[in-house]
């Protein structure tokens, strides 16, 4: 981003914005969903106390798709969801955020849950709730527009069922940065369509699954291969 002006054409000409700085950890510093300049003005300043260099983008809603590929083929897939609770009819939202991180901080060894701050309280009241607001049964509320796992996002795999030209993409992506270990964000309107979008490559990615961690071993060290 080069001027307050060059934002605000920016964001005339893509109506819906994404601010991000350039130097960041996971998600940190990340304002999605922004319409007008005060938003943004907020996003670029908050951006910017991460790194001296902002980046804005257009805003595509989609799946989050994320591949890993090491060696130049395509390791695993998976879908991150943005947290959301399930009414059951009895329980207030407060409740249910509370039940929610319960159970995100156990199963992560206590890195994970949803945070109580001005995004979460944004959209429960977009929606004209409260936090007393008992939900009914079957009722879903996304608390995030994100799908940070540091922030209570969900990890989906979906390796076996990824359709192949994804895997493709992918893998030639990494052969045309010549980056052998890369993960690969996409945002995909739908995974049946043809229609993506590859918004950021990280040549240096996390390795959740075993699998990973067995294949990335291999790649570097292949003489301990079995």
């Amino acid at each position: 981003m080069e001027s307050k002006a060059a934002a605000k054409k920016f964001l005339k000409k893509y109506k819906t914005v994404v601010v991000r700085p350039s130097e960041r950890e996971y998600n940190t510093g990340v304002s999605l969903e922004l319409e007008s300049e005060k938003e943004l003005e907020k996003a670029i300043r908050k951006a910017k106390k991460l790194s001296p260099e902002v980046l804005l983008e257009e805003y595509i809603s989609g799946l989050h798709l994320r591949i890993l590929v090491i060696g130049f083929e395509m390791v695993t897939a998976a879908i991150y969801h943005p947290p959301q609770i399930c009414g059951t009819g009895k329980h207030t939202i407060k409740k249910l955020i509370s039940k929610y991180n319960r159970r995100k901080l156990s199963a992560t060894g206590g890195e994970s849950k949803i945070p109580w701050d001005k995004e979460t309280k944004d959209m429960i009241e977009k929606t004209g709730y409260k936090i007393g607001t008992i939900l009914s049964v079957g009722e879903n509320l996304v608390l995030r527009r994100n799908t940070s796992e540091c922030t209570g996002g969900r990890v989906e795999f979906i390796t076996e069922s990824l359709p192949s030209r994804f895997k493709t993409v992918a893998e030639d992506a990494a052969r045309e940065l010549n980056v052998p270990v890369v993960s690969f964000d996409f945002l995909v309107p739908d995974l049946k369509k043809e229609k993506y979008y590859i918004i950021e490559a990280n040549e240096r990615p996390g390795l959740r699954l075993p699998i990973e961690a067995e294949k990335c071993i291999d790649f570097f060290f292949p003489e301990t291969k079995s």
